[in-house]
């Protein structure tokens, strides 16, 4: 009996009728108590969702804090990095 072939794995959600919109980084200064997703995160800085988990392990970037098996960085320390960054 011949093998069935793998399908490839992709770190993406499922297909929603809903896309989801990037927030600008305008948006999160004027939400500055607001959590926003390590993917999201990745998505404004475009760099993959992996490299901010290695920033963050290496100490380069904010730490997250943890809901449930997700990531999230405050809105605030996140624009404060930021902001030392480019200074």
């Amino acid at each position: 009996m011949a093998a069935k072939a793998k399908q490839p794995t992709t770190d993406t959600a499922p297909a929603t009728s809903e896309a989801v919109t990037i927030p600008t980084l305008t948006e999160l200064a004027n939400n500055p108590k607001g959590i926003t997703s390590r993917h999201i995160v990745a998505k404004l800085l475009n760099v993959h969702a992996y490299t901010v988990t290695r920033w963050v392990k290496h100490g380069q970037f904010p730490k997250p804090i943890t809901i449930g098996n997700a990531h999230y960085f405050r809105n605030g320390e996140l624009l404060d990095f930021l902001d030392s960054k480019t200074a």
